[in-house]
C-alpha cells in the first residue's frame, strides 16, 4: 500500500511517496511598489518566497525551516509553522516604527491582519498568488492507498473537489494544526 502526498513539494517528507499535487500556485503579478519602505518582511510560505524579491535591508521573520530556506535567508524562524508562531515571535519585539509586509496567498488567514491592526502596527498585505486545484487526465485510484498527506487546508479543499469526499478506512495525515482542523472540518474558509 502507498501514501499519497497531495501537496507541492514532498522532498522534506520522511518517506517514499506517490506524488500527485492537487492544488497549483497561480501567480497574481501585484504592482509592487518600493519595497523598500518595509522595515519587516514575515513570509509564511515558499510560493510567497519564490515570487518576491525582499531588500536586502529587511528584517525577516520566516514560518518554519523550508520558508526560511526558500527565502534564502531569515533574522527569525518560527519553529511553530503557522500565523500563531509568528505572533509569537513579535510579541517580542519592539515594533515602534515597524513597517511590515505581509506578501501571500490570497486564501491565507487573516489572524496576523487582526494582531498587527490591534497592535497599531503599520502592515501592508501583498496578496502574490492563488491557490487553485490542478487538473489532472488522471487520479490516483484510492483503492491503492493507505494513507494521504495534507500540505493545507488548500489541498483538503481540492480533494473533495476532485474525490467528492475524504476517503474513509485511510490515514489521513495532516501537515500542521490549520490542516488538521481542515480535515476534521472537511472545509475551511480564511478568517476575515
Amino acid at each position: 500500500m502507498t501514501t499519497l502526498y497531495t501537496g507541492l513539494d514532498p522532498s522534506r517528507y520522511p518517506e517514499q511517496v506517490l506524488h500527485c499535487p492537487l492544488i497549483e500556485i497561480v501567480p497574481l503579478f501585484p504592482k509592487l511598489d518600493d519595497l523598500s519602505v518595509f522595515t519587516h518582511f514575515v513570509v509564511t510560505s515558499k510560493s510567497a518566497a519564490k515570487l518576491i524579491q525582499i531588500p536586502s535591508s529587511a528584517f525577516i521573520i520566516a514560518v518554519g525551516r523550508a520558508t526560511a530556506d526558500a527565502v534564502g535567508r531569515a533574522d527569525l524562524v518560527a519553529e511553530d509553522e503557522r500565523q500563531e508562531g509568528i505572533i509569537a515571535i513579535l510579541e517580542s519585539m519592539d515594533l515602534t516604527g515597524a513597517n511590515i509586509c505581509l506578501p501571500r496567498s490570497k486564501k491565507a488567514r487573516r489572524l496576523m491582519d487582526q494582531y498587527l491592526l490591534e497592535r497599531g502596527v503599520s502592515y501592508q498585505v501583498i496578496e502574490l498568488y492563488d491557490v487553485q486545484t490542478k487538473v489532472h487526465k488522471k487520479y490516483p485510484d484510492l483503492s491503492t492507498i493507505k494513507k494521504v498527506v495534507f500540505t493545507s487546508p488548500s489541498t483538503v479543499r481540492a480533494f473533495i473537489e476532485i474525490y467528492g469526499a475524504l476517503p474513509e478506512g485511510k490515514e489521513l495525515i495532516a501537515i500542521g494544526p490549520v490542516t488538521r482542523k481542515a480535515i476534521e472540518g472537511e472545509c475551511y474558509e480564511p478568517e476575515f
